[in-house]
């Protein structure tokens, strides 16, 4: 049975004592091989989309259906709106990524849709998740940031507060 964890360690002991030509055949060969992988499973799969969607709860698999959904047509990416809206709301090593997945998809669209999920995620959430929604909303639109904002101003906690006036802060330079 594959296991990621004992092939990361075999594929560590082996590369020890590579040169660099032959590090660099090995990296080009793992390339060709996640292409065919990837051509394979967009050829295959019954529902890609809803793998994709799965995936991103996973945080160990969360990159590789952040990247999956980055190539599929908009359509296909943008039915897992309210996960990715969610992941996009804290701070994690693919939040870029999960940001460029939803900016790709009609903008339109999304400056309709993405409040609802946004409203939801901020019911519980406190400081990083406001300060994170703000900054996507700074990149996709100036009314979606100033309604963002204005909840931000009337916000019982002070963090939460505090983010309204850094970023009309930054409005005014």
């Amino acid at each position: 049975m594959y296991s990621p964890r004992v092939c990361r360690k075999e594929y560590i002991r082996h590369v020890d004592h590579l040169t660099d030509d032959e590090l660099w055949e090995r990296l080009q060969a793992s390339e060709a091989a996640f292409h065919s992988a990837r051509m394979a499973l967009l050829k295959e799969s019954r529902d890609v989309s809803a793998l994709g969607t799965a995936a991103l709860l996973d945080p160990s698999h969360r990159g590789t259906a952040l990247r999956l959904l980055e190539i599929l047509p908009a359509a296909e990416s943008q039915k897992p709106l309210v996960q990715l809206v969610s992941l996009a709301a804290v701070g994690h090593s693919d939040i870029d990524l999960c940001r460029r997945v939803l900016l790709r998809m009609d903008h339109d669209w999304l400056v309709q849709h993405i409040d609802a999920p946004a409203a939801l995620i901020l019911e519980q959430g406190g400081g990083e998740e406001y300060l994170r929604l703000a900054e996507l909303y700074r990149t996709l639109d100036a009314t979606l940031l100033r309604v963002h904002l204005e909840r931000c101003a009337s916000h019982s906690d002070s963090e939460v507060r505090e983010i309204s006036a850094d970023f009309r802060s930054l409005q005014r330079r």
